[in-house]
């Protein structure tokens, strides 16, 4: 008497785990069979023995193993497959039975067979090794982005403490220089806008940084075509009162003199208001030193 024996595959559940078949299928010589025989508190339908090894061979032809059968072998490790008999149950003969078992693709399907446990054991770990190595890469990236955040602030409140601590004058120095543009060009865009005390300097100065905010937060593009891009005025205030000591003599007083003061440059053609005190850049700033007195620059 023989029987063949389904083959061991395993088929990983992960995307990157390793599917493989660790033995093919074998048709063996049986050393010993019982039928439907108790095992404490299960009844397997047939019981094979072939050399040293035992096996659990369930038939379904309408009904299947249910999970409580599966873990009560699964608990007495002992191999066990299900042939499904189902597509000859219409027409059952001896030849029928005979091809499917030894000829036809084998309807076998493994209950519960040690090998392929301990491959998915060892798929399951190296899997959350995988996942325990990915997340803690990630924290990693996590913290050295975190970090060179941190340093970036502390630069940037660096760099504005400094600004912060120059004389008026050489704010003023500072900011044309970096602008590209002459004094009397920066004077051409200075305007009287109400509250324009409220930073304690002269209003040409904090004018100045204001065009500097514009120029490094929305121009320089290097491209022979411009699409204009927007900031909002409250970014814009905020980086004011880094670089100023606010002397507003009302509340809000600053607020209304950067709005009143971006309004100014949208009157020159500048800045286009399109919302809520947002703005749009119209002149990239490489145009702003061509910006002749009297002359009004407008695209």
């Amino acid at each position: 008497m023989e029987i063949r024996i389904s083959k061991i595959k395993f088929i990983s559940p992960y995307a990157d785990g390793q599917s493989k078949t660790v033995k093919f299928e074998k048709v063996v010589p049986l050393d010993d069979v019982v039928l439907e025989a108790w095992l404490v508190d299960m009844r397997p339908g047939i019981i094979v023995r072939f050399g040293d090894e035992i096996c659990i061979v369930e038939i379904a032809v309408t009904h299947f193993t249910d999970q409580v059968k599966k873990e009560k072998i699964r608990r007495r490790g002992i191999a066990a497959f299900e042939i499904d008999l189902n597509s000859i149950k219409e027409a059952f003969t001896f030849e029928s039975l005979t091809r499917l078992l030894f000829l036809a693709p084998y309807p076998a399907t493994w209950l519960y067979n040690k090998l392929i446990e301990d491959i998915a054991a060892k798929d399951e770990e190296v899997y959350s090794i995988a996942v325990k190595a990915k997340e803690a890469l990630k924290r990693s990236n996590l913290a050295a982005s975190q970090a060179r955040e941190l340093s970036e602030s502390q630069r940037q409140a660096d760099k504005f403490q400094k600004y912060r601590a120059l004389p008026a004058q050489a704010k003023l120095e500072k900011n044309i220089q970096v602008l590209k543009i002459s004094l009397p060009q920066m004077q051409l865009f200075s305007a009287w806008v109400p509250w324009d005390d409220s930073f304690g300097v002269d209003r040409i100065v904090w004018q100045s940084t204001v065009l500097l905010f514009i120029a490094k937060k929305v121009g320089g593009t290097k491209h022979h075509y411009f699409s204009p891009r927007s900031f909002n005025a409250e970014v814009c205030l905020a980086q004011l009162r880094y670089c100023f000591e606010i002397t507003a003599k009302i509340k809000d007083g600053d607020s209304i003199a950067i709005y009143k003061y971006l309004k100014h440059l949208e009157d020159m053609g500048i800045l286009n208001c399109c919302g809520r005190k947002e703005f749009q850049l119209i002149v990239l700033p490489e145009k702003w030193r061509l910006l002749e007195p009297r002359n009004v620059l407008t695209g």
